[in-house]
């Protein structure tokens, strides 16, 4: 098991093949999330987080769990209260829902990136009065740190800044 400090409220812990069998028996436990396998974890995360208690102290601990079949898993683990989350992450299903929204917008000068994940493209945006605008365009949208983040490591990032006003100015 090795465990990464990502940032001082974020960690990453990192499970081999072996030690997710050794742990769990099975990778069918992991996927079915029963009791006794929810309890495993709480526990591995209790004392993981027990050695590093002055990062968790004033925070609601929020924990994701990504598991690839004989490759091992991985357990993101942020505490969310502590970290000001400012960005809203909006799901379009199509890069032409994505161009539609964008549109509509009559402001785009704000922090904005675009990213494609799991065939959807999400626009990273620091406005919250951007959800009613493009209200009819996007299919989702949260402020979930730990899923922002996610979506950073493991999407394709396409514009790193200022995505909104990049797309406006190519495609009006």
């Amino acid at each position: 098991m090795t465990v990464y400090e990502i940032h001082k409220n974020k960690f990453k812990i990192k499970l081999s093949d072996t030690e997710v069998l050794a742990l769990f028996g099975s990778y069918t436990k992991l996927f079915e999330m029963k009791k006794e396998t929810k309890i495993l974890i709480n526990l591995l995360l209790k004392d993981i987080l027990s050695k590093r208690k002055q990062n968790f102290k004033n925070g609601k601990i929020s924990a994701d769990l990504k598991v690839i079949k004989n490759f091992g898993c991985e357990i993101y683990i942020v505490c969310s209260e502590a970290i000001e989350i400012k960005t809203t992450a909006f799901r379009f299903k199509s890069f032409e829902n994505l161009i539609n929204g964008i549109k509509a917008l009559k402001e785009t000068k704000f922090e904005s990136s675009l990213y494609k994940y799991n065939g959807f493209y999400y626009l990273m945006a620091d406005n919250e009065n951007l959800s009613y605008l493009i209200n009819d365009f996007y299919s989702y949208k949260t402020r979930s740190y730990i899923f922002l983040e996610k979506v950073k490591e493991y999407g394709k990032m396409i514009i790193e800044e200022n995505a909104a006003q990049i797309l406006a100015e190519t495609f009006n």
